[in-house]
This record gives C-alpha cells, structure tokens and sequence, in this order.
C-alpha cells in the first residue's frame, strides 16, 4: 500500500515569493494612496479657511462699510512703508481679527514662530513669510501672514490702488511648509464683494484656467493655485504641480 503525504502549508521559496510580491505592489500602491489622501485633506482644509476668511470679511463690511478696508493708498510695494504698516494694522485689529478665533496676535513681526519659512516647490527656494507682515495664529493652529499693498506683479510693477495679499499656511507649523500643498495666497481687492484666491491677470479670458494652471506650476510663489483649486470644482487635478 502506497503511502502519500497530505500537504498542509507553504513552502518557505513560496512564502517569500509572496511576501516579496506584497512588497511590491504596496511600494506602487501606497504613495499614490497617500498622495491622493494628502490631497484630499488639503482641499478641506482649504474650503474651511476660505469659509472663515470670507465670514470674517462679510462681517467687517457691515461693520465698518465697503470703504474701510481699501482707501486707495497707495503704499510702497516694500512693507517698510510706514504707511503700509499702519493701515494693515489698522484693519486687522479693528475689523478682521474680531470676527475670527485668534490663538495668538503677533501683530507687525519678525517672529518666524509666527509663520516660520515657506519654500516655493519649484527650486526649494525659503522666504521668512512673518518678516514685517501682521500676523495671527488661529485656534485651530492656521497661519496667516497678512500685508497691506498696492497692486503690484512679482516684479514689483504697480498700479494705484490699495490691496491686501493674505499669505495663509493651512496647518501652522507643521510641514510641508510648501506653496501649493499648505501654503496658499489671498487677495482682496477695491470694493470686492469677498475675499478671494490670488489669480494671475491676463488677457486671455477664453482660457482661464490655462493661465491659472501655468501661474501655479511655475510662478515663483505658486500664487494661483487656489484659484486653480477652485476654479476645479474643489478638487486637485493630475496636471497640477504637487
């Protein structure tokens, strides 16, 4: 009578093939998860920050009318200018800070504790965002750097009129620390009925979002992403910069 050996588990060969297997499909798998997560949360964090920061706008017009954030000053582009200073100041503690949940006013500083360094995403390069901006921490741990400017391009080119750029870091201190991925502009213009996401100007009306698209990929400060982030339908698509 023939005896046979019944088979009852893996041999080890088998057991590391697959285990090596698992390795790699998880190696191709896990970073897109994790990317699309990231993305994910960053957009409703995103959509929060602009609900709070519109709040707060909408109630400092009732407060104080279409005319006390935009004066037509024309400050420096350098936030030296004294007078830029005061009038950022000004707003900010007398009409915007009252309507949002502040954890710590720095107010005009240099602190980097305040804003800490942003890098650009395109060539690593940093900027100390606090220098000589009013800044504010909110309860929920956002940063926010604000400046009191003139319409001016990266170039430093402005125009006549006054305008408040918003330098918003999503969640503080804690990284990236990156334009486009926690770090993201504002911008309010004369007489705006909101506060919106900064968007590059141009003359092609008929392709927006390539202008758009184009500011955020390569622009020094990714300055339109937001608006690109928006301008999709809240969403971060497969040709954006991330």
């Amino acid at each position: 009578m023939k005896n046979y050996s019944v088979r009852l588990g893996f041999t080890l060969a088998e057991v590391l093939i697959t285990l090596g297997i698992i390795g790699i499909v998880a190696a191709l798998t896990i970073p897109t998860v994790v990317s699309k997560y990231q993305k994910r949360s960053t957009v409703t964090q995103l959509q929060k920050v602009y609900s709070v920061l519109n709040q707060a706008y909408l109630f400092s017009k009732v407060e104080g009318g279409d005319n006390v954030l935009l004066n037509n000053v024309n400050a420096g582009y350098d936030m030296d200018a004294e007078t830029s200073q005061e009038k950022i100041s000004e707003y900010m503690e007398n009409y915007f800070l009252p309507y949002l949940k502040v954890q710590k006013n720095c107010g005009i500083s240099y602190d980097t504790k305040c804003f800490g360094f942003q890098h650009n995403n395109i060539n690593n390069d940093s900027t100390g965002m606090s220098w000589n901006k009013y800044n504010v921490i909110l309860q929920d741990g956002t940063f926010i750097s604000a400046v009191y400017n003139t319409l001016c391009d990266e170039n430093g080119v402005c125009a006549n009129g006054g305008g408040i750029l918003l330098f918003v870091d999503l969640n503080g201190a804690k990284g990236p620390n990156v334009a486009g991925k926690d770090y993201f502009m504002f911008y309010v213009k004369p007489k705006s009925s909101n506060i919106n996401f900064y968007e590059a100007s141009s003359t092609d009306t008929n392709n927006k979002r390539n202008v758009l698209l184009n500011d955020c990929n390569t622009s020094k400060w990714r300055r339109s992403c937001g608006a690109l982030i928006k301008y999709d339908g809240w969403k971060i698509s497969d040709d954006y910069l991330w």
